[in-house]
């Protein structure tokens, strides 16, 4: 079992998110606010992930994450020129 915060900047996203995952906390703000992220305490999370359609931001969050204590992070991305890292 587990539980499954997402954080959406996008309000209508986040309408469609809630409707179709009933069960997750769908959280309506910009992931990459330290305070809020501190304030959410992602620091405890088991796992970070950044999925979002942009590689910098990806990375930029998961970076912060890290830097606030998140043990693990993962990001997807689309540029290959980044998987090096």
């Amino acid at each position: 079992s587990f539980n499954l915060t997402i954080i959406e900047k996008e309000y209508e996203r986040c309408l469609h998110l809630a409707e179709k995952l009933p069960k997750a906390i769908i959280l309506n703000h910009d992931a990459t606010d330290v305070n809020f992220l501190m304030a959410e305490k992602i620091d405890n999370a088991d796992l970070f992930v950044s999925c979002t359609r942009h590689d910098e931001l990806n990375l930029l969050t998961a970076m912060i994450a890290k830097d606030i204590g998140c043990k693990k992070v993962a990001v997807t991305l689309q540029n290959p020129g980044y998987g090096h890292y």
